[in-house]
Order: C-alpha cells, then sequence, then structure tokens
C-alpha cells in the first residue's frame, strides 16, 4: 500500500521500541520504499510535511530512493576518502595525519578518479603488494590494507556507498612483520652529527638533534610549543602524547642550550616552525633526512630509529627499565620489554664468557692431570 507509514522493528537489543517512518510509492512501475526519519525525533507532522514535499516530486517524475541510491554508486574514491579524513580519522585518531599521508602517497594516485563502488579487490592486493614487495615496506602495506578496510566500512556506515556492497580490502594477505632492532652504532654516531650539522635549516638540525637528546617520538617534537618548555625547570611538557597523557620530559644541558639558541619566527608558537604554511609546525622531514644520510653515507636509518637509539644507550648503560619507560612515555612496563629489553646483549655476552672461561678451565685441568701422569 502505498503512502506514508511506520515501520516497527522487531524486538532486538538494539532495537526494541524503535520506530521509524516512511514512503511508500511506485515509480517507473516499481515499488520504493523510502525511510524519513526515526521516532520521536521525527514527529508525525514533520514525517507528513517530508513526505508530502517528495510526492511532490515523485509526481514531477522524480524517484527520491532511485536518486540516492544513485549518488551512493556515483560517489569517487577521493570522497569517500576525504569524507572519511574529516569526519572520522581527524575526530577518533592521533594518526590521522598518517592516514593523510598514506591517501595522499598510495590511494588517491591509484584509486582517487574511479567510483568507489569499482575499487575491486584484485586492484587493492596489486597496489598493497607494490607497496610491500616492490618498494620494500611491508608495514606500510600493512597499515594501508587496514585503512582502505576503514574507509569502506565508514562508507557503508554512513551511506556512501551501497550498504550491501563488499569490502575490498576484506580477505587480502598482511605481510609479516619483523621486529625491528636498527639503531645508530658507534661508528655511525660520527658521520650522522657531521651530516646533521650540514643541514642548512637550523630548526631541523635542532629537531634530529633532538631526536637523539630526549627519545620523544617525531610527532611529539614536531608538535612542540615554546609554552610547553620550561627553561627553569630544564623540561617539556608534553600534552598531546600517544598514550593520551601529559608528559614530562627533562632536558639536558646540550638540549637546553640548542633550544636557546633556536631562532623563533614571529608570531608562531612553534618551536619548529614551517616555512611553506605560516602558523603551522613542519610536517615533512622525509626529505631532509634523505639527504642527512646520504651525506653521512647511512642505510636503512629511519627518524624512528633514533628513539630505539636512546633506548639501547640507557639499556647498556644498565638504566633501570622503569625509568626507561617513564623516560620513553610507555603506558605499561611490559610494552618497554617487549620493544627494546632484547637488545641488551651484555649479559648474554658475559654468560658466554664465563661459560667459555669455564670450558677452557677444565681442558687446562685435564691438560695438567695428564702431563702429571707422563712425568710420573
Amino acid at each position: 500500500m502505498d503512502g506514508l507509514g511506520v515501520r516497527l522493528y522487531p524486538p532486538g537489543p538494539k532495537s526494541l521500541g524503535r520506530k521509524s517512518f516512511i514512503l511508500d510509492y511506485r515509480s517507473k512501475g516499481r515499488r520504493r520504499r523510502v525511510v524519513l526519519g526515526a521516532y520521536p525525533a521525527m514527529d508525525v507532522q514533520m514525517a507528513r510535511t517530508k513526505a508530502k514535499t517528495l510526492l511532490g516530486q515523485i509526481v514531477a517524475g522524480g524517484d527520491p530512493l532511485g536518486e540516492k541510491q544513485e549518488e551512493r554508486e556515483s560517489t569517487t574514491f577521493k570522497e569517500l576518502a576525504s569524507a572519511y579524513l574529516e569526519q572520522h580519522s581527524k575526530i577518533h585518531k592521533k594518526t590521522w595525519r598518517e592516514d593523510e599521508r598514506r591517501m595522499r602517497d598510495h590511494l588517491l594516485p591509484v584509486f582517487g578518479k574511479k567510483r568507489a563502488k569499482d575499487v575491486t579487490r584484485q586492484q587493492v592486493v596489486r597496489l598493497l603488494n607494490e607497496i610491500g614487495t616492490t618498494r620494500g615496506y611491508p608495514y606500510d602495506s600493512n597499515r594501508t590494507r587496514s585503512l582502505i578496510h576503514s574507509i569502506y566500512e565508514f562508507g557503508r556506515r554512513t551511506g556512501f556507498v551501497p550498504e550491501g556492497m563488499g569490502n575490498p580490502a576484506s580477505l587480502t594477505t598482511k605481510y609479516r612483520e619483523e621486529k625491528r632492532t636498527r639503531y645508530v652504532q658507534e661508528s655511525e654516531m660520527g658521520p650522522l652529527l657531521e651530516a646533521i650539522n650540514e643541514e642548512p635549516n637550523p630548526h631541523l638540525r635542532a629537531f634530529f638533534k633532538l631526536c637523539l637528546f630526549t627519545g620523544c617520538r617525531r610527532s611529539e617534537l614536531l608538535g612542540l610549543r615554546w609554552s610547553d618548555i620550561s627553561f627553569e625547570k630544564r623540561e617539556i611538557r608534553l600534552l598531546k602524547t600517544k598514550n593520551s597523557e601529559i608528559r614530562f620530559v627533562p632536558l639536558s644541558v646540550p638540549a637546553v642550550r640548542i633550544l636557546e639558541t633556536l631562532p623563533r619566527a614571529a608570531g608562531s608558537p612553534w618551536v619548529f616552525p614551517s616555512e611553506r604554511n605560516t602558523g603551522d609546525h613542519i610536517r615533512e622531514i622525509k626529505w631532509a633526512w634523505k639527504r642527512i644520510l646520504e651525506r653521512a653515507g647511512i642505510e636503512d636509518l629511519s627518524v624512528h630509529d633514533l628513539r630505539r637509539t636512546v633506548a639501547s644507550w640507557l639499556i647498556s648503560s644498565g638504566t633501570p627499565v622503569e625509568v626507561i619507560r617513564v623516560l620513553l612515555g610507555h603506558k605499561d612496563l611490559q610494552t618497554t620489554i617487549s620493544a627494546y629489553a632484547h637488545m641488551n646483549r651484555r649479559p648474554v655476552q658475559d654468560a658466554t664468557g664465563d661459560m667459555s672461561d669455564k670450558v677452557i678451565s677444565f681442558e687446562k685441568i685435564r691438560q695438567d692431570k695428564e702431563s702429571e701422569n707422563k712425568a710420573g
């Protein structure tokens, strides 16, 4: 029966007592049903007004439901990804800038102009293999896979894509992720510091050195404001951390000296202001880091490895793991242990040395007895 009606949902933990106003109509010989709104957010009068408006469009030859479906099916991947970034990622994720970077670097160049519903699993697999195998970034491939999956789940929840369409990232295979243990070797530190000192931008020079002096995460330092620094107490107050907890990072004398002599941009609150975007801080450091590694003659070293280098030094010097946990801002001790405790090879080396000494001593005793027997 055509016309305004009320849909009653069956009892259930999420739908008990739920009601929605609907409009049944016919268009081009096909029966349609469009949901007008949920009760009580929409009352009877509001439902009648909306139904009257839609019926007017139908009489004029329109098809509200068909147009809505057509709009969903014509949504481009770029439109879907942009909606995900603005309506979900920026609101709910501290790592939204990583989502933005992966969209810009990996997704939009390949899928941007396609209709979102036309992106296939085969195309996703091809892209993930390109990132993980050809370019050699398995970790980034896995994060990109998760991002694609989240984008399409968001699209189905919000109506940007047909609710019944499959997720093109489903059933795709993840790369195996090896725990990274790379850190700056003693033989590399001299050339690395020399290459950092040759970097023309004083803010980038300061940033890379402070990574080594503080053990802070890249995002924590780049987002640092002058108001976050207490020169009197010689510490940094980090408000936006990975664990959503305020953290205080002590500053060494060399670190304080770097910050005291660092040029300040007029009117900017940022310690590391952007040269391109006035009012913002530095966002992109990969090209500067690439130049530094080339000058230093160092391969396979990431900016995050500087943080791992700090941890390795502290562990090797015998610093308690709990102290390292606080300094690095880990939420619990197990995180620190699982991430860095394996880097302390000194006890294993000492144990191996002790074992070798014992074997040699037994061998020496045996040789001494054989000599005595021969002499007797």
